[in-house]
């Protein structure tokens, strides 16, 4: 039996982020990248593994500003 695999859209549905965000981080991730035209298949049972990388990213490009007191 194969695993179920779910689109960029559906992932990010269930993780509660961007598709965009997602394919920053698998780009930032893997070599292989389905190229111009293809498309990511990601298995239901990789999720947890994903959602671990995306926090790792979002964590690793937020910058957090210092305003001046006035």
């Amino acid at each position: 039996m194969s695993a179920k695999t779910l689109t960029i859209n559906e992932v990010a549905e269930r993780i509660n982020v961007t598709p965009r965000t997602i394919r920053k981080v698998l780009r930032a991730n893997f070599d292989e990248t389905p190229g111009r035209g293809g498309r990511y298949a990601i298995a239901e049972s990789d999720i947890p593994a994903l959602v671990a990388m995306v926090n790792a990213y979002t964590a690793k490009t937020a910058t957090v500003l210092t305003f001046p007191k006035s």
